[in-house]
């Protein structure tokens, strides 16, 4: 129901309604709202007493308080990480909805909204607030009407995702308000002219993310207005930014008309991204730092051009990361440049890494042309992800071999050529992982490949004991 809810499909939602006993959570009419279904949203909220999926009636308020308490604790102010599935059904349906939190990046998740009543990304809110992000006007009057509530969250969304006439009415029919997150988004999706009016008619202004974020995704003419209007200003974050985005000329204003530089970010973020342009022009216009990180990224991400301007221009060099990440992407022509031109080196992670992915030209040229060789990993990953002609080069070129993940994680990923040229040609032999994990993912042909094995097993063991005894 919760699907037929998303797709519009109120004639669905009845069928269901009438001939199972599912229900549905509280995502239908979040989904309905979002998509500006306006009639599913009508006629979810018609038969919201009849859900099946609601709470049974009579239980206990109380409990429902206490557990959301619990929840937000955990979540937001507890000690300990929230490992636990939410369950969308403890709450009724005057309750905000927070589905999946095991989901949220807590290392990511910006705490400061939520004095504001703001929670971002994988948080979801009312169907009032997913309306409004969407810019759904006429879904937005209705649940208004019918007495919805919402958070900061549909305003500042609405205006951020630029659904200006969706924030004018909400600002004119109800109380919540917004805050700087408004500004700040809307800055940073480069709604410029949403900028402007809520500089000129609101007072609640943006913070510095304002700048950062506009100049991160390359909004000049956002940048300009609120270096010139505003005055939270922005962050070394700008520059950095804008520079592994490749926006140069959003650089150069920054320099040009900002104080606050940027870091050694910048050029490394910038030559990662392979924005050479970029790079040039923060070593010699702006004179700016790099670690060695800059050269390893470039080199990891196939930027050969990158990788010889920094060789030519800076001291940073690289480090051993350089050549094991460009084998392990399979960037053969940046290995062989590093390998001719940079003392690094590389470890055995390169051979290993580039089995993994199944570049047989880089392990074939590492192998004929350096000396670190490589560990069991390189079969191992190389039979799990079903590169039977890597294997089988490391099989006749190389010593280290392999181990019985081989076989147990090539036979889980459906394998069974390399499942089968393993079995014949090396003796490390499988363990009982590699039939629960061909059985858990439904691989019927490596089950009964092993299976066979096993009985051809059994039977020899039953001859060896007739003969024995005779």
């Amino acid at each position: 129901m919760d699907s037929a809810a998303r797709h519009g499909r109120v004639d669905m939602l009845a069928y269901l309604h009438a001939h199972t006993s599912e229900g549905w959570s509280v995502m239908a009419m979040n989904e309905a709202a979002g998509y500006g279904h306006l009639s599913c949203v009508q006629w979810l909220h018609a038969n919201k007493d009849h859900n099946a999926a609601l709470l049974k009636e009579g239980e206990n308020d109380l409990e429902n308080d206490a557990a959301k308490a619990v929840l937000l604790e955990e979540l937001f102010g507890g000690d300990d990480e929230y490992d636990e599935p939410f369950d969308e059904t403890a709450f009724t349906s005057e309750l905000p909805y927070i589905p999946d939190l095991e989901f949220i990046d807590e290392e990511h998740f910006d705490r400061a909204h939520l004095d504001h009543d703001v929670v971002e990304d994988k948080v979801m809110l009312g169907p009032l607030d997913i309306a409004a992000s969407k810019g759904q006007l006429a879904v937005v009057q209705w649940l208004h009407g019918a007495g919805y509530p919402c958070t900061t969250y549909a305003m500042d969304s609405a205006v951020g995702n630029g659904h200006l006439e969706c924030f004018k009415w909400l600002a004119a029919h109800r109380a919540e308000g917004c805050t700087t997150l408004g500004m700040d988004v809307a800055a940073e999706n480069g709604h410029l002219e949403i900028v402007r009016y809520l500089h000129e008619h609101r007072a609640e202004g943006c913070t510095y993310d304002a700048m950062n974020h506009a100049a991160r995704n390359g909004h000049l003419d956002v940048v300009a207005f609120l270096h010139a209007y505003r005055r939270e200003g922005c962050t070394t974050a700008a520059i950095d930014g804008a520079a592994e985005n490749g926006h140069l000329e959003v650089v150069q204003w920054l320099f040009r008309h900002r104080e606050e530089g940027c870091t050694t970010e910048a050029m490394d973020k910038a030559a990662s991204k392979g924005h050479l342009d970029v790079v040039r022009w923060l070593h010699f216009d702006a004179h700016q730092q790099c670690t060695t990180c800059a050269m390893d990224c470039a080199a990891e991400n196939g930027h050969l051009e990158v990788v010889q301007f920094l060789h030519e221009q800076r001291s940073e060099g690289c480090t051993t990361e350089a050549m094991d990440t460009a084998a392990f992407q399979g960037h053969l022509e940046v290995v062989q440049w590093l390998h001719a031109h940079r003392t690094e080196g590389c470890t055995e992670h390169a051979i290993d890494g580039a089995a993994e992915n199944g570049h047989l030209a880089v392990v074939e040229w590492l192998h004929w042309n350096r000396a670190e060789g490589c560990t069991t990993d390189a079969m191992d990953r190389a039979a799990r992800n079903g590169h039977l002609s890597v294997v089988q080069f490391l099989h006749s070129n190389r010593h280290e071999g392999c181990t019985v993940h081989a076989i147990d994680r090539a036979a889980g990923n459906g394998y069974l050529a390399t499942v089968q040229w393993l079995v014949e040609h090396r003796d490390e032999g499988f363990t009982g992982a590699a039939y629960e994990q061909a059985d858990d993912y439904g691989y019927n042909n490596v089950i009964q490949y092993l299976t066979s094995l096993q009985e051809a097993e059994d039977a020899l063991e039953d001859e060896d004991i007739v003969n024995t005894t005779y």
